[in-house]
């Protein structure tokens, strides 16, 4: 057969098998590649031909995944095709043979055969098939794991490649090294490599038109050169690279392109914190969108600027930005996207606070999931409405969304699974459904692994242990979170055991483990170290200076809260910082810093303010308000708690505006504006009625119950507080009970109803014992200590202490046993058991000492110095004041240390030091007038009067006792007037009259009268107007000595009369007095008094003017009954009306202090 019907034929074939290969045909391809070959060999001048159409065959093969065929065909003939010098052939052969053993998983033979094609490669000198040889070569050796090997081998081409100007292949391998390096640098310096040979390539420059190939190589380069830079934080070249792909993009014309490119560069610009940029380049891309007509990728940008302005605090940009990403979605019909644009804007809602507009766009995003049904996307926005339905208290439907979540998630997270049954359980939890959140989270723990630890069960664990913290069941609460935490560990999961360890550290706060939930935290944060969880490591710190701030250590408190705040400002949380920053004015707040207090606090709410937080703002304000109230600055509390209130009110938060409402009814309450307050209280009763809050609604009835009390209301508040105790009862909340009883007994404590008072706080103790909370049990044997000593039974009191004590350092709560062994002590120094009440005080310091505890040291010094005070002891009493003294300077606390002043100053006169205690004084008043203490300025004045006048400054004493006068009438303290006044009498008359000439003595005691029977009558005509024992017993004493004093002085004066006037109501005082260390609610000889029998000499002729005992005044006489106090409080003691000396009396009235009444009446009107 001659070589012309040969090559027709066999040309026949190839076409064919190049039509069958267009069609994906490959078995039949290879076949009719086969047949052609056979045919050209039958002619030696067409052999050439055969070996590619042989090769052609082995490709087909390999493309159907047949390496065996490949390797049966091609074998036999590699040899063949190098023997007769076809060098390109026998390098594709080789090619392709190795490519069949790399696809049988042998790449070692792959690597024999392509070292022998780099041979034939070499001898063509064809820099496309030597580029092609490396390439297969640097693949075998990565398969065998030689990754350096196979870089060297890439390495060495490329740079004979570019050395020889073929820098289109050099780029090719160069990117192929870049896809083997595993090395980050050395990747990013292999893509800048492949892209300059691309430039190279393509003669490119910015603004230069280049051809489609090279486009595309130089784009794969720029962004795999973009990605290496942002993923090693160099995000200003990320920036440059994508800036300049967009420009190649634009100038080659592709428009669509360049516009995505100018997205991506916008959420790099995001992600680098530069807003302003961002914003442009969106804006870019929007505008190059709309101007290709592509609505749909123009609505993604949109979304994308709305995420933006989101988290930069701008809600109204976001939201017009989300409104108009939602219609170019619409009307497009892209009903994904507007499902995802609809639940982004249901988030940025939820961040302002905006409840119901959130719940409103995200049921329209649940209904756009639904209709696609993509049902992963519908459960986790459903969540989200469920969320927003607990936030708004709307439990039922919360509810019922939650089930519908259930009901839709597949097998692994229904309701019938672990994490299904924990997320209904979290619900539960979360509305006040405690009994069947203990049910569920049951069930869920029973369905866990019972072979080892799992992640689901440390995680039902820990919110299994956040459940029992919020019941009060503390103990129970740490040990499901130690469980959550050693299956972390075990499973390695360290940052989850971080998280645990901030919720343990809790626990151990609350039970006052100091120690424990200082480590706890130190240990999260170090744990949540790294830049992807920045923010949570500033949580957990910002947690520890919480832990800081409740044990007192307001330096380190101070120092991480102020961490925080910087680790906040870099990562540029916005809202976290303003957070921060009301969490540092507490700090202030409760360190007494007020004016830093005050500029932190604002800070924060005008962070929130700007942010657009409504919700977060009005907390600013409230607690603005608490600081107002604390400081006395009563026009400014209450304008900060109405902007609170009224915010709450707006925004639907009916359970913050109802706390508001209570802190108004204390602050009403303060400032004895009973008819606000009462009614403050009474809406917040309501509101949380209304929520069915009954435990916050039971709390604020004892708010309620107290003001009530304060005005003399004790039937109807005893009255509350039984239906507190029906509330409680009813819904089986012990805590709670034993709550209400312990109130209880502290209103019949107050009243003087000792029985009744000591079977509520033993009703209390009961409770809580069998709740196992030692804790509160302890906290009632302390106030039934104080009860007993109140009743004069000290011996019980000691017993009690000593319980408490006991119980206290049982639970490790040493700084509370410390609290009660200074109780204790007090009791031991007032029943003169001095060198006991030393060693108690001793314990309690140590004590304090141990746990840094400074303002407590510093209490308990000021203690100690007034027990070596009393026994004149003064070099120990001086030692111990000035060591207050000091911690109180290096604490910063300002009102305690100008009060550790007027102690020392106190000493200094007993001890006739008055130029030192002057000196103290004055300081004294420069701090209490820094911090607007109108009442501790009178205080002071008055001991300064007293100090100037004893150390012979008789004038400038009067000046300072007239400025102390002027100061506590300016407050309405009329009674501390009175006793001021009654104290300058005694000084007077003491000091001065005894000592001068017959007509100076007779104006001094004039002087001295005029302040003392004015005085003395005002007091003991008040002396039943307090709520409670203890203050009647503390102003029946200063009435009666200040009676004294002015009977005193009539005597001394022969003021008969006055004397007799005087006699007459001092008999009512005297009928029913108390003296501290007695139960004086039950009569005995020691209340009963003969007419003047405990007075002053020189009261015959007074005795003889007095007409005949009056009994005591109306509401008196039920005092005596059944030794206990009357239910509500007696009116006023009145005026003598009937007798003759009534005119002699009122002689000396005074129009300084309020109008006596002079008829009996209730002691509080409203």
């Amino acid at each position: 057969m001659d070589g012309k019907a040969i090559f027709e034929r066999a040309d026949r074939l190839r076409s064919e098998a190049s039509r069958l290969s267009r069609v994906d045909d490959c078995q039949e391809a290879a076949r009719t590649y086969k047949a052609a070959g056979d045919e050209f060999l039958g002619c030696p001048e067409y052999e050439v031909l055969a070996a590619q159409c042989f090769n052609s065959a082995t490709v087909m093969h390999l493309r159907d995944r047949n390496p065996q065929a490949a390797l049966e065909l091609l074998a036999p003939i590699a040899p063949w095709t190098g023997s007769k010098g076809f060098h390109r052939e026998s390098a594709a052969a080789g090619h392709n043979l190795a490519l069949a053993h790399m696809m049988l998983g042998d790449a070692g033979a792959a690597e024999l055969l392509l070292r022998d094609a780099a041979v034939h490669a070499v001898a063509l000198e064809d820099p496309e098939v030597t580029a092609l040889t490396c390439t297969f070569l640097a693949t075998a050796l990565r398969m065998q794991g030689r990754i350096d090997e196979a870089l060297d081998e890439l390495r060495e081409v490329t740079g004979s490649l570019r050395d020889d100007g073929d820098y289109s292949q050099a780029a090719q391998l160069a990117r192929t090294s870049a896809e083997a390096s595993r090395n980050a640098e050395e990747k990013l310096n292999l893509w800048l490599q492949c892209l300059d040979l691309n430039m190279r390539a393509g003669g490119w420059s910015p603004g230069k038109r280049v051809s489609a190939d090279n486009v595309q190589a130089l784009a794969d380069a720029m962004k795999n050169v973009a990605a290496l830079y942002e993923q090693t934080e160099e995000l200003s070249a990320a920036a440059g690279t994508l800036a300049e792909l967009s420009s190649l993009y634009e100038v080659n014309g592709y428009r669509r392109n360049a516009a995505v490119t100018l997205t991506r560069l916008a959420d790099l610009h995001a992600k680098a914190g530069a807003t302003d940029e961002a914003v442009e380049t969106y804006q870019r891309a929007i505008d190059a969108f709309e101007d290709l007509g592509l609505a749909q990728e123009q609505a993604s940008a949109r979304n994308n600027l709305g995420n933006l302005h989101k988290k930069a605090g701008n809600w109204e940009k976001s939201e017009t930005a989300y409104r108009e990403a939602i219609a170019g979605y619409q009307s497009s019909g892209a009903a994904e996207g507007t499902a995802k644009t609809l639940n982004n804007l249901g988030d940025l809602y939820i961040e302002c606070g905006r409840w119901s507009d959130a719940e409103a766009v995200i049921i329209q995003a649940v209904a756009g999931f639904k209709g696609l049904e993509l049902m992963d996307a519908t459960c986790r926005v459903l969540g989200s409405l469920a969320d927003v339905q607990t936030r708004l208290a709307r439990w039922e439907e919360a509810e019922e969304t939650y089930l519908e979540l259930f009901s839709l998630e597949g097998p692994e997270r229904s309701g019938e699974s672990v994490g299904g049954l924990g997320r209904l359980a979290n619900f539960y939890r979360d509305s006040g459904r405690w009994e069947e959140a203990q049910q569920k989270f049951a069930e869920a723990l029973q369905r866990c692994n019972p072979v080892g630890p799992t992640a689901e069960e440390a995680v039902i664990h820990n919110d299994l242990g956040i459940l029992r913290a919020r019941s009060g069941r503390w103990r129970d609460a740490e040990a499901a979170f130690r469980k959550a935490l050693d299956s972390y560990r075990s499973l390695g999961m360290g940052l989850d055991a971080a998280r645990v360890q901030v919720n343990l550290s809790g626990i151990h706060t609350h039970l006052e483990r100091w120690d424990e939930a200082e480590t706890a935290l130190i240990e999260a944060v170090d744990g949540l170290a790294g830049s992807d969880r920045a923010g949570e490591q500033a949580l957990a710190r910002e947690t520890l200076a919480r832990t800081y701030q409740t044990a007192g250590r307001w330096q380190d408190a101070e120092a991480a809260y102020l961490q925080t705040l910087e680790d906040y400002q870099q990562l540029g949380l916005l809202e976290n910082i303003a957070r921060a920053r009301l969490n540092l004015g507490t700090l202030y707040r409760n360190s007494e810093r007020r004016a830093d207090a005050e500029q932190v606090l604002v800070l924060a709410r005008e962070g929130f303010e700007r942010l657009g937080l409504p919700q977060e703002t009005a907390v600013a304000w409230e607690n603005l308000g608490i600081l107002y109230s604390e400081a006395g600055q009563w026009k400014k509390a209450e304008e900060a708690y109405a902007y609170a209130w009224r915010e709450f009110e707006r925004l639907g938060l009916s359970k913050d505006a109802a706390s508001t409402r209570a802190n108004m009814g204390d602050l009403y309450h303060r400032t004895e504006r009973w008819e606000e307050a009462e009614a403050a209280y009474t809406s917040a009763i309501d509101l949380f009625q209304r929520l069915d809050l009954h435990e916050n609604a039971a709390l604020n009835c004892g708010n309620l119950a107290s003001l009530f009390l304060t005005t003399g209301r004790w039937p109807e508040a005893e009255d509350l507080l039984q239906k507190n105790l029906a509330v409680y009862e009813r819904l089986d909340l012990a805590a709670g009970s034993a709550r209400t009883h312990a109130q209880l007994g502290n209103l019949l404590r107050e009243t003087g109803r000792w029985k009744g008072s000591e079977y509520h706080h033993r009703q209390a103790i009961e409770g809580y014992q069998s709740l196992g909370l030692r804790q509160e049990v302890a906290a009632i044997q302390n106030n039934l200590g104080v009860l007993q000593r109140e009743t004069g039974r000290w011996q019980d009191a000691e017993t009690t202490y000593l319980q408490a004590i006991k119980t206290r350092r049982s639970l490790g709560l040493d700084e509370s046993a410390g609290q009660t062994m200074v109780n204790l002590a007090g009791l031991y120094q007032n029943s003169r058991r001095l060198q006991e009440a030393e060693a108690t005080y001793q314990q309690a310091l140590a004590i304090f000492r141990n746990l840094d505890r400074k303002t407590e040291v510093a209490a308990t010094l000021n203690n100690l110095g007034a027990l070596y005070q009393s026994s004149r002891r003064w070099k120990q009493a001086e030692d111990a004041y000035y060591d207050a003294f000091a911690i109180y300077m290096q604490l910063g606390l300002k009102r305690p240390l100008a009060q550790a002043r007027l102690n020392i100053a106190d000493m200094d006169a007993a001890q006739g030091h008055y130029g030192t205690a002057q000196t103290m004084l004055y300081n004294a008043l420069a701090e209490f007038a820094a911090l607007g203490l109108v009442e501790h300025q009178a205080r002071t004045y008055r001991s300064l009067s007293m100090v100037l006048y004893l150390n012979g400054e008789q004038d400038r004493g009067w000046d300072a006792f007239t400025t102390a006068v002027k100061l506590y009438r300016s407050q309405g303290l009329h009674l501390d007037t009175a006793w001021t006044s009654s104290r300058w009498a005694f000084l007077l008359h003491h000091h001065s009259a005894k000592k001068a000439v017959p007509d100076k003595k007779s104006k001094i005691l004039q002087t001295a009268l005029e302040l003392a029977i004015p005085a003395a009558q005002y007091l003991q005509s008040r002396r039943f107007q307090f709520s409670s024992a203890s203050d009647r017993i503390q102003w029946a004493a200063q009435a009666r000595e200040a009676s004294i004093v002015a009977l005193d002085l009539a005597a001394s004066a022969a003021q008969h009369s006055t004397l007799a006037d005087l006699i007459e109501a001092h008999i009512n005082s005297t009928s029913h007095r108390s003296t501290a260390g007695i139960d004086k609610t039950a009569p005995g000889d020691h209340e009963h008094h003969r007419p003047g029998a405990d007075l002053l000499p020189g009261t015959e002729q007074a005795h003889r003017e007095l007409a005949p005992p009056v009994p005591a005044t109306a509401g008196t006489g039920s005092l005596l009954a059944d030794a206990e106090l009357p239910a509500s409080p007696p009116p006023p003691l009145l005026i003598p009306t009937h007798h003759r000396p009534r005119t002699a009396l009122n002689t000396w009235g005074s129009d300084d202090y309020p109008t006596l009444d002079t008829a009996p009446q209730p002691v509080r009107t409203w």
